[in-house]
């Protein structure tokens, strides 16, 4: 295997250089591919540098008949080859970022896609998979066609290049072809948009009756694919006897174009009039029809200007689930990106979904994390912007709190909900099932490409289409299963209707007469057809759509199945699976889950988005749970349980918090089947909830992580006893829930009774004791107690540093605590001087956005106040305010607390309408997240009472006996939250 360059680009290295690299197929080699028989010219070496002259072309060349003659492991080996030497050719710092352009022939496109799938899986090949911006196919067959099965087309490359080609290559090639064709769909599925050329033949090859690779073969199907035909056979689409050959001008014009725009990026970084795009979701390369739609939705929000309105726009899809409504709004969003300034995509299933979305679209436009913010920013822009509510179902939730104030930008709502017309203000559509045409049309699309079906086709077509009710979800099911098992229409047809009885006697009750038992039978065809094959794939994938059923359905994180803890449990997610029985190569786990994911997705069970993460739609998440037998949701509930104990992260890292932060929505649905929470044993409950616990804990649901730990520890003293070290674990975790939710002389209890424990079980000098020693001191800070507070914390430092050493993280932790206390005490020059080392410790050891470190740079410049450096305060306190949103999220408790130290400086420094405004946010905060009565929302609004006139406040007093406390106090309270350790 060897990878070589025929043509260096002359003169310096400059912006616009870029890489082509022509990849041979089956029974060629790295010249003789590319070289005309007649003229002898090489056009890689002889015509592109005449064409693009600052350009490196690169062949590689490698034994095509060992690659394809064996396993796939050969492929992916000489896929790795192609990788590793471009990662040598390409070391420089200049080359590394250099655009990258494959252009390959026959099976050289399965090599290319195998790389840069590969390249997606392993870090090292990073550079490779960034820098490629587009992909060149000539005649490369990614699929079967109308006419063949897979392995048939693969079959009939080999016939192209030898009329009797060995037997052995024969049998590898339809042994094959199934994996080969996964190939494509994770490609597909798996891979970004790059920019895809696809040339397909129109010619047959002589001593050949029809063409090598038909047209709907060797298309791809992806976005930003262009088919071009090519007026040669298989074998002459890549030789040209001239540089004045047709199609040897649209490669090099195509190569020229890449070379010449943008770099290739994501959908949020792409150059265009449109500054924020916060769209997870893709548009299917299939979606049909819909135009009375979408004109409906252009002419609402067509013509005049928002600004000059009287009143905001918002449009309103409301109809049946699986009728295509999220995708009627992608593709308006698609169209008319350019004329708005922001497009901002919210999943409104709840209001905690609701929540987290508009807390992302607050650190895109950088403003505090909280629904008001991104509101008061929006009805204050000067710019267009479209807002989408997605999946607004739930007649129970409204949406008004959620909808900007004033008359400016647009807003699309989607819903299965018909009271949701309520929100119009320029018009709304019932989304039904599509039109006969345009559903003949989908289906076609989803099954040939976009190759045109025969008369007797397009026959059974549409009585498919019509059998299915003509709903989209439905029909882009059955294409699924078609294309994907190359079924025949007649044998479709003929399966769903003898199948469809007994599939429906499995549907639960309460589901739906109708349309949806039509998507439940289609949805069942595909998951029986996956379940019936035994290889480790298929098998896992099963398993995975079983779990999928009890996570939340939107953006389920790939990265959850990739943690060590997970890779670590792998024997405890796959030991049901047969997958060693068939095995002949090395087990890979990441690549497992990868190619099940991409199997799911390639029969439209689910979806891919931008980012790494995966959705169901509604109905198909409530089909997956709907299907299982009682059996089954029980070991399916248990698995996703397992799946998030295993993938949680603890490590002191912002990122370890974001990863914790994610897996919320997915706890909650789990805590929400309560039949299935009550049905778990006791050591399953002690195993998995109290870790998820501390998760809740930290994000601010201080009272369902309260009633969690509260069970648990009545179980483990139960089961365990009094003093065992889970229950003595768990009385600690649990008093650190109490002081976070306020309840502070219940806290001091619980720290008091559980250090004595601790001290009587493992003696004074155990890790566990001076922690929960720590915890007491905490205690007596909060209740008032600062003078054995001080002294307590005193003692911890000493035994910490004899036992950990004085640079461990607990160490630090405690000597930040004790010049907290230093400075209540008066010693403020003790205090800052101890702060500093702390910090100083912490910037060396953590790095400046830890948020340990963050927590000393904020007590700093609380301290620097003490002392009189007030200027120098306020702005290390911004500093901190910005650097804790961005990390951590506004809601996080460290942000509140900064927060609410911000507004008291802004307050001391006469900038009274800052300090309002943010208290006003933060009072907000408060209550959605701790309520109306819990101390720090009522001190909130003391701040707020005591700095406004008397008429404007009547509504913010509250009717309260507790004593209240002013702002300075909140501040110090707040500020006192911190983050529960992870678990032992």
């Amino acid at each position: 295997m060897v990878l070589r360059v025929v043509y260096r680009a002359q003169g310096p290295t400059t912006s616009s250089s870029i890489d082509v690299v022509a990849v041979h197929g089956l029974g060629g080699d790295l010249v003789n591919t590319w070289t005309h028989p007649k003229s002898k010219k090489f056009w890689l070496q002889d015509f592109l540098p005449l064409q693009i002259p600052d350009a490196r072309v690169l062949t590689f060349g490698y034994n095509a008949d060992a690659a394809f003659g064996q396993s796939t492991g050969e492929i992916v080996d000489h896929a790795k080859s192609l990788l590793s030497s471009l990662v040598d050719k390409r070391e420089e710092q200049d080359e590394i970022q250099r655009p990258l352009v494959f252009v390959a022939h026959s099976l050289g496109g399965i090599v290319v896609k195998q790389a840069l799938f590969q390249a997606k899986l392993e870090p090292r090949y990073e550079s490779i998979r960034d820098a490629t911006v587009g992909l060149i196919f000539l005649g490369t067959p990614h699929r079967g066609s109308g006419k063949a099965t897979y392995g048939k087309v693969l079959a009939s490359v080999a016939q192209f290049v030898s009329h009797h080609p060995p037997p052995r290559l024969l049998t590898a090639l339809q042994t094959n072809s199934d994996a080969l064709f996964r190939l494509t769909t994770d490609f597909r599925f798996q891979v970004p948009d790059y920019q895809v050329y696809s040339f397909y033949e129109q010619r047959s090859m002589p001593g050949f009756s029809s063409l090598i690779v038909e047209k709907n073969s060797a298309l791809l199907e992806v976005h930003h694919e262009e088919q071009i035909p090519v007026d040669a056979d298989h074998s002459a689409m890549c030789k040209f006897e001239t540089e004045d050959d047709d199609t040897f001008e649209k490669i090099y014009k195509r190569i020229r174009r890449m070379r010449d725009s943008p770099r290739y990026t994501t959908m949020h970084d792409l150059v265009s009039n449109n500054s924020y795009f916060l769209v997870p979701h893709l548009l299917s390369t299939f979606f049909t029809g819909r135009e009375d739609e979408l004109r409906s939705l252009s002419a609402a929000f067509a013509g005049r200007h928002p600004l000059q309105g009287h009143h905001q726009r918002r449009f309103v899809l409301f109809g049946l689930g699986g009728s295509g409504k999220t995708q009627i709004c992608l593709s308006y969003v698609q169209s008319h990106r350019e004329r708005y300034w922001g497009i901002f995509w919210v999943d409104a299933s709840s209001d905690d979904r609701l929540q987290q979305d508009f807390a992302q679209i607050a650190q895109l436009l950088q403003v505090d994390e909280t629904v008001d913010c991104v509101k008061r920013r929006l009805a204050n822009a000067a710019q267009t912007w479209l807002l989408v509510l997605d999946n607004a179902d739930d007649p129970d939730l409204s949406l008004s709190p959620y909808l900007p104030a004033g008359n400016r930008g647009d807003i699309i709502i989607t819903s299965r909900n018909p009271t949701c017309q309520q929100y119009n203000t320029v018009g709304y559509r019932h989304v039904r099932q599509l039109s006969s045409d345009d559903s003949v049309s989908l289906l076609n699309k989803i099954i040939y490409g976009s190759s045109n079906s025969s008369e007797l086709d397009t026959h059974l077509l549409q009585e498919i289409v019509e059998t299915l009710g003509c709903l989209a979800l439905a029909i882009v099911q059955a294409g699924a299963y078609i294309r994907e098992t190359s079924c025949s229409l007649y044998k479709y047809l003929e399966i769903y209707q003898s199948r469809k009885t007994s599939i429906l006697q499995r549907v639960p009750k309460h589901v739906a007469t109708g349309y949806q038992y039509s998507v439940y039978a289609t949805w069942q065809l595909s998951a029986d057809m996956i379940q019936s094959r035994e290889e480790a794939v298929p098998c896992y994938a099963t398993r995975i759509l079983k779990l999928l059923g009890f996570l939340h359905h939107d953006r389920v994180s790939l990265q959850m199945f990739y943690t060590n803890g997970c890779r670590s449990q792998g024997s405890r997610f796959l030991g049901y699976l047969p997958f060693r029985k068939e095995a002949s190569e090395p087990f890979d786990y990441q690549r497992l889950v990868q190619l099940s994911f991409g199997l799911l997705a390639s029969f439209s069970l689910i979806t891919t988005n931008q980012d790494t993460s995966v959705s169901l739609h509604p109905l198909v998440h409530e089909w997956c749970r709907d299907r299982m037998t009682n059996e089954e949701q029980h070991s399916s509930y248990r698995l996703a349980l397992s799946l998030l104990t295993c993938s949680t992260e603890w490590e002191d890292s912002s990122e370890s918090y974001q990863s914790r932060r994610a897996l919320v929505p997915h706890i909650q649905e789990l805590l929400g089947l309560k039949d299935l929470v009550g049905d778990l044993s006791e050591a399953e409950k002690l195993q998995t909830w109290p870790y998820l616990a501390l998760i809740l804990s930290e994000n601010g649901l201080a009272t369902q992580a309260i009633d969690l730990t509260t069970e648990m520890l009545k179980i483990a003293q139960s089961v365990l006893g009094e003093s065992g070290s889970w229950t003595l674990w768990l009385m600690k975790a649990l008093a650190d829930q109490y002081r976070k939710a306020g309840r502070r002389e219940e806290a001091l209890r619980l720290a008091q009774e559980v250090s004595e424990r601790y001290k009587t079980s493992l003696g004074l000098d155990d890790s566990r004791t001076i922690g929960s020693l720590n915890c007491l001191a905490n205690c007596y800070s909060d209740t008032g107690q600062h003078a054995e507070a001080l002294h307590l914390t005193e003692e911890v430092v000493r035994l910490l540093k004899i036992k950990l050493g004085e640079s461990h993280k607990d160490t630090l932790g405690a000597m930040q605590n004790l010049a907290i206390h230093y400075s209540r005490a008066g010693r403020e020059m003790e205090a800052l001087k101890l702060t500093e080392e702390v910090l100083e410790h912490r910037k060396g050891k953590f790095g400046q956005d830890h948020p340990q470190t963050l927590a000393s740079m904020q007590i700093l410049a609380n301290q620097w106040y003490k002392v009189g450096r007030r200027g120098d305060a306020l702005q290390l306190t911004e500093e901190v305010v910005k650097r804790r949103a961005d990390k951590l999220g506004f809601d996080h408790p460290d942000t509140l607390a900064s927060t609410a130290e911000l507004a008291q400086l802004y307050r001391q420094a006469g900038r009274q309408a800052e300090a309002m405004r943010l208290m006003e946010e933060l009072r907000g905060l408060l209550k959605v997240k701790l309520g109306d009565d819990h101390p720090d929302t009522l001190a909130s609004m003391e701040f707020l009472a005591s700095n406004v006139d008397e008429g404007e406040t009547k509504h913010l007093k509250p009717q309260s006996s507790h004593g209240l406390r002013k702002g300075g106090n909140l501040v110090r309270k707040l500020f006192r939250l911190k983050l529960i350790a992870g678990p032992p």
